[in-house]
């Protein structure tokens, strides 16, 4: 219901339904073409038409209509009308409508044409009459449901197939398909010798003349073959079809694949080569006869002859003595001259010895003689035998004399001294004169002590490990580091100092103060110089590092050589000495300006900064790590540099010079190289911590400690191999030193040879009479003086002095300084007061000049520069000299020297 201005009414109407039966008549079509195909009989059948309508009223308005089919409908309608009334109500209509029907068993579609029905429905086939299937080719069943039976085919499975062996027929085509090994329409075709399978559609692949399987294609191979294709003979002690028959060949005859028979090889025969060829015959099948003396058999193989206790081609000679046996191969174990038997090689002993191997005196030990009456004289320590019936002294390996009493003479060794050693004398090895092994010089390794110690390593057995830095390479005797250029130390682990590079960290010629490259020598200018030796100042209008910058005064204003900085003419005023002072008065260029390190452009209150100087008013230096002009340039050191010239303020510990380039000097260390080594001379100071690095055979805090016995090498590290007979080992390379076993100046057997060793206690090996050098002397017979730059025993170390100014002492290292020069090394020249040798004597020359060499020089001596003497003086001479103070010209006829004056 609707609400209306609060009046509500609700009306219900009931639709009455009218139903009349028509009755009519219909044609029915049947499948009946005699009778046009139509049904005789008549069928009855009823129409309901159900209708219902509104009878019109004034402004009737329709909520909502209902209808129901058949049965009664209950419409409901809501409608808002006052007074006013809807009636309803319903007319039945008769309509009469014809229907053609399909007869029984058929089924209409959609083109009013009728179809036969099938039940159950035809599944692989078409229903062609109610109930009755006509079935597709391969189908059969009264609902064509059910494939055909073997051998039919076709439609509803009448035809009979006609495929033979076994063949498969296909139940739609009726094709046969041939089983394995048939071929053909029908399959009655076997297949051919090379096709095998289905219809025969494989090619065979059988090697070797095997037969193939028609079937599976399986290989059925020939006697000796044998593998699925036939392609493998058949392995040794196999035969025939697919090698199944074991072979029943013996002693190693050859087994024929095929049919099994055997091929004997030399020395044997029979069906299956088990039999030996019989004594005297050899050869294939035993065919060969042997022809061997003395009753010896021959090789059933070669036919050679097999000698025992005897010789030669046919054993036609008896064997030598001390050999019998097989080829006379085998040596005898007799002793005492004792004789063999040539095939059983028992002893034949001599009159005073028995036993197996005669080996047994008959007499004791000491005693000799037929009723051993006789004492020996051998010296049992080194006697192996005392002859029981001559007493003559057989002596054991490695002695010798009538007594057994001396070792071997050099280079022999063995039992009666009589095999030659095969050792490299040039290496200095000893060969041990009891088993003739090579006894390696430091440095030397190899059976025959032919081969240096390989890289890294060194001294006796080159068992010691080097330990050299930076690519140094290490000596193969002492383990001596040779230094690359810029490195020095016992271990190349320091670098040279300052002032010094390359090889041996020689001085560099480099002035002014300049600094050198550790490694090439090529000097580092500092500000202000350039040139190879940094020996020319900068051009006028040039400065700085390198004299690189172009100095940017004017108006004739000086530039200082390692700033840059002008200095201005009178009358001049501006950085660059370009801004002209009012009336030409200096004084008024220095008023009202504010620039502190700078000056004002063009009489303004703006600044341009002197090098070094940043900032409004140029007061504040160049930040940290900058210098130079507008601080463009970059410091090269790590503690900062002078803003002005970029020189290091402070360097790391260790390091000086401009870039702090150099390393301290050799007796310095430390931050700024301010503190002094207590290292002595048998180490390297370490120029950053002061470390001292020790040669070799030295130890302890400042190295002033000799190895202690048994140690030897740096810092003592490597312990000495056990020397005997009373021998030391070497602290500075290992090597034993031997005690002599001959008294001094004496080797050889009985001692009886004389050292020729030149030095004074002629010390030599008591064996080989190989010189022992005493440190400072070198050569075979020790009568060479090291050269210069070398010092020890043999002369085996290369002296570290600055050579040019001073000598190297041969026996100690020692750097002895040349008169004018100082230092660890002799590489400082004294300085301004001193003079002497090493720098010891203090100048007195009130206001004379004092040389460093000789000390002080009165104005009549000269400096003659051209025959390198400093300063003539306190000596004597006969000469005709023309000279002038500016060039001297010297015509020296003769001249006696004082020898109490040492110049050069």
């Amino acid at each position: 219901l609707n609400n209306f201005n609060n009046f509500h009414r609700k009306e219900e109407l009931q639709l009455e339904r009218h139903v009349q039966q028509v009755p009519y008549r219909t044609t029915v079509w049947c499948a009946d073409p005699s009778n046009g195909f139509k049904c005789p009989e008549t069928k009855q059948e009823f129409f309901f038409n159900y209708s219902s309508f509104i009878h019109e009223f004034f402004f009737v308005r329709i909520a909502s209509l209902l209808i129901k089919k058949v049965k009664k409908v209950k419409i409901t309608l809501a409608f808002i009308r006052y007074g006013e009334k809807i009636s309803y109500r319903s007319v039945p209509k008769i309509v009469t409508k014809y229907v053609k029907q399909c007869c029984e068993g058929y089924q209409q579609i959609s083109n009013n044409t009728c179809i036969p029905l099938c039940d159950p429905p035809c599944w692989r086939g078409v229903c062609t009459a109610p109930n009755n299937c006509t079935c597709d080719a391969g189908y059969g069943g009264s609902s064509c449901s059910e494939d055909c039976p073997p051998f039919y085919w076709g439609p509803n499975c009448k035809i009979p197939c006609d495929c033979s062996h076994g063949a498969y027929c296909d139940p739609v085509t009726g094709i046969c398909h041939c089983l394995a090994g048939y071929t053909g329409k029908h399959c009655r075709i076997p297949c051919d010798s090379e096709h095998w399978g289905p219809s025969c559609a494989y090619r065979c692949l059988c090697q070797n003349g095997g037969a193939c399987n028609p079937v599976d294609g399986s290989c059925k191979c020939l006697p000796g073959y044998t593998g699925p294709l036939c392609l493998e003979k058949c392995e040794q002690g196999k035969h025939g079809p697919n090698c199944i028959y074991d072979c029943k060949c013996q002693n190693g005859a050859h087994c024929n694949e095929k049919d099994g028979s055997c091929l004997c090889l030399a020395g044997f025969s029979g069906r299956f080569c088990e039999n030996r060829c019989e004594k005297g015959f050899y050869g294939i099948d035993c065919s060969g006869k042997c022809g061997c003396y003395n009753e010896n058999e021959c090789d059933p193989i070669t036919g050679e002859c097999l000698c025992v206790g005897f010789t030669g081609k046919y054993c036609e000679e008896q064997c030598p003595r001390n050999m019998y046996g097989s080829n006379c191969s085998q040596k005898c174990n007799c002793v005492h001259e004792a004789h063999c038997h040539p095939i059983t090689g028992s002893c034949i002993c001599p009159q005073g010895f028995h036993g197996k191997h005669c080996d047994q005196k008959i007499c004791p030990f000491d005693r000799f003689g037929v009723k051993c009456e006789n004492e020996c004289v051998c010296n049992s320590n080194n006697t192996k035998l005392c002859h029981p019936i001559t007493g003559t002294c057989s002596c054991k390996a490695g002695y010798t004399g009538a007594a057994c009493n001396s070792l071997c003479p050099i280079f022999y060794y063995g039992e009666n001294c009589d095999k030659k050693c095969d050792c490299n004398l040039n290496t200095g090895s000893q060969c041990d004169p009891f088993n003739g092994k090579c006894i390696c010089a430091a440095g030397y390794h190899g059976i025959q002590c032919n081969e240096k110690c390989t890289e890294g390593t060194f001294g006796v057995e080159c068992k010691s490990y080097c330990d050299c830095r930076n690519g140094a390479s290490c000596d193969h005797r002492f383990g001596i580091c040779n230094c690359t250029a810029g490195w020095r130390g016992p271990q190349c682990s320091l670098r040279c100092w300052g002032g010094h590079a390359g090889v041996g960290c020689k001085t560099c010629n480099c002035t002014n103060g300049a600094g050198c490259n550790p490694v090439t020598g090529e000097c580092i200018c500092p500000a202000g110089w350039h040139g190879p030796n940094c020996e020319l100042p900068c051009s006028k209008n040039r400065y700085g590092l390198l004299c690189s910058q172009e100095c940017q005064c004017k108006n004739g204003a000086a530039c200082d050589s390692v700033t840059g900085e002008c200095s201005c003419e009178d009358g001049w005023a501006g950085l660059d000495c370009s801004v002209p002072c009012p009336s030409g008065d200096q004084m008024a260029c220095t008023n009202e300006c504010p620039c502190i390190h700078g000056i004002c452009v063009n009489g303004s209150t703006t600044c341009t900064c002197r090098p070094g100087y940043t900032g409004l008013l140029c007061a504040e230096e160049c930040p940290f790590g900058t210098y130079g002009e507008k601080c463009s340039g970059k410091c090269k050191c790590e503690l900062g540099c002078d803003p002005r010239t970029g020189v290091c303020l402070q360097c790391p510990a260790g390091w000086s010079g401009a870039s702090c380039e150099q390393s301290c000097l050799p007796e310095m260390w430390g931050a700024q190289c301010s503190t002094h080594c207590a290292c002595t001379a048998h180490a390297e100071c370490d120029n950053i911590d002061g470390t001292c690095h020790c040669y070799n055979g030295y130890t302890g805090k400042h190295c002033e400690n000799e190895c202690p016995i048994g140690r030897w090498g740096i810092n003592c590290s490597q312990k000495c191999n056990t020397c005997k007979n009373n021998g030391k080992c070497s602290p500075i390379d290992g090597e034993c030193r031997c005690e002599p076993a001959c008294g001094e100046g004496q080797w050889g057997p009985d001692c009886m040879n004389e050292c020729k060793c030149a030095s004074d206690r002629k010390i030599c090996n008591s064996i080989s009479g190989i010189c022992h050098c005493a440190a400072g002397l070198k050569g075979d017979l020790c009568n060479e003086y090291c050269p210069d730059g070398f010092w020890g025993p043999d002369c085996a170390f290369k002296c570290s002095c600055e050579m040019k100014n001073s000598k190297c002492q041969a026996i100690t290292g020692k750097c002895v300084c040349k008169a004018g020069f100082t230092g660890l090394l002799c590489d400082k020249k004294c300085r301004k007061g001193f003079w002497g040798d090493d720098c010891a004597n203090i100048c007195n020359c009130d206001k004379k000049f004092c040389d460093p060499v000789i000390g002080c020089c009165d104005e009549n001596d000269y400096r003659c520069r051209s025959l390198s003497i400093h300063c003539i003086f306190a000596f004597s001479f006969n000469a005709d000299i023309s000279r002038s103070r500016n060039n001297a010209n010297l015509n020296i006829n003769t001249l006696s020297l004082n020898p109490s004056i040492l110049s050069r």
